[in-house]
């Protein structure tokens, strides 16, 4: 009798140093955030307004002897431009006008831009500048203010002294799919060039030397995000 007391006690005593488990509700709260990334598109303005050629003192009975081949020709994003020259000659100039509009959710810096010539040896003789304005104005600032061969072009353009280095384009107002430049957006290119002979660094032209060709100019602009 004795020995089960002895084992009643023992189980009550291991009973109270185990103590009694409760059930217990629980519940996990989760938060999902979803994140919509921006749009990065800067363009050329495509139409004949906005992108053209105009010839200075070429003319000859009132009509420009120097001529554009083809109107400008645009990439399927229209971020290339690319236009013919026809019968240029020793000295012949001209202007070349393109209007870039940001169509990004985002501010747009400009980074750099390059333009070429597909005709060989030529580089030496086409020489251009680089101007722009925001307003389209008549007045331009300049970004390569002296007469530079085209194949350094864009190393000039790409100069962080270059003041459109600093120039930031306002984003374009987004409604679903489409997207609307902002006037603050736009930007307008001047690119004076000419077909120098033994002048401002060209050497000079040879005899029938480069007649009969075409000259295909190609432009490239490269833009990023405003806070690069």
């Amino acid at each position: 009798m004795k020995r089960v007391r002895f084992l009643a006690v023992i189980m009550v005593a291991a009973l109270m140093m185990m103590g009694v488990g409760y059930a217990a509700w629980t519940d996990q709260i989760t938060m999902e955030a979803t994140v919509n990334t921006g749009t990065f598109d800067v363009q050329f303005d495509d139409t004949a307004e906005a992108c053209k050629v105009e010839f200075t003192g070429t003319q000859y009975n009132g009509a420009d002897v120097a001529k554009v081949g083809e109107d400008f020709a645009f990439s399927d994003e229209n971020d290339k431009a690319t236009v013919t020259i026809e019968n240029l000659y020793p000295g012949a100039e001209g202007n070349i006008y393109l209007k870039v509009e940001n169509y990004s959710s985002i501010p747009a810096k400009f980074k750099g831009a390059s333009v070429s010539i597909d005709t060989a040896n030529f580089e030496d003789h086409f020489l251009v500048k680089g101007l722009y304005n925001l307003d389209g104005g008549t007045s331009y600032n300049p970004a390569v203010d002296s007469w530079t061969k085209v194949d350094s072009f864009g190393t000039q353009m790409s100069l962080t002294s270059n003041p459109l280095m600093n120039e930031v384009l306002a984003p374009a107002t987004i409604s679903g799919t489409t997207a609307v430049p902002s006037a603050d957006g736009d930007l307008y290119l001047k690119i004076p060039f000419k077909l120098a002979d033994d002048e401002d660094g060209a050497p000079a032209i040879g005899a029938e030397e480069h007649e009969g060709e075409t000259i295909v100019v190609t432009i490239d602009f490269d833009w990023q995000q405003w806070n690069v």
